[in-house]
């Protein structure tokens, strides 16, 4: 199998060794940690787990293998960052995390790769923060904001008639 980042829909933003995914389809982000973002860069159509297991070998200074790069790509299909591929019957199957780590080693674990992904509201969504002055008893658990919209809508929803506060 030789994986192909997504074509279209995606704002990529690298941010050290890590990278930062937004899916402008489905309204995600999606957090790469070094490892997963070494993978995701090498997921160009024409370079095979096999080959980028080589490629990361030296580029981490660690010993990565076909599991290790499928358990990142596994990561990256769940978060439908890959174009799909073509057949079930191509994609091998990447063990476990635990797996890998029992194989690499207990000090691996900082080189496991590792995909997070959070919904983003869509602007529409976020345009229904409030401020504080118009918090009412027929509006709580309504986002609002104290000063800043900005910075505040999205920790503080309102709790009844002119109380804004922390979600939760």
């Amino acid at each position: 199998m030789k994986p192909q980042v997504r074509k279209s829909g995606l704002l990529v933003r690298h941010i050290g060794e890590e990278s930062v995914v937004y899916d402008l389809e489905r309204h995600e982000a999606h957090c790469l940690n070094a490892s997963a973002a070494a993978v995701f860069t090498r997921c160009d159509g024409q370079t095979d787990s096999r080959e980028m297991a080589s490629q990361l070998s030296g580029a981490l200074g660690a010993d990565v293998d076909e599991r290790w790069v499928g358990l990142a790509l596994e990561g990256l299909e769940k978060a439908r960052l890959l174009e799909p591929t073509p057949s079930a019957d191509d994609v091998p199957t990447s063990p476990g995390r635990r797996e890998v780590l029992r194989r690499a080693g207990i000090g691996a674990a900082l080189l496991l790769p590792a995909v997070v992904s959070m919904v983003a509201p869509t602007p529409a969504e976020a345009a229904t923060c409030i401020s504080i002055n118009q918090c009412t008893d027929s509006n709580i658990g309504q986002n609002c904001y104290v000063s800043d919209p900005a910075t505040e809508c999205d920790l503080n929803e309102c709790k009844g008639t002119l109380s804004c506060g922390p979600i939760g």
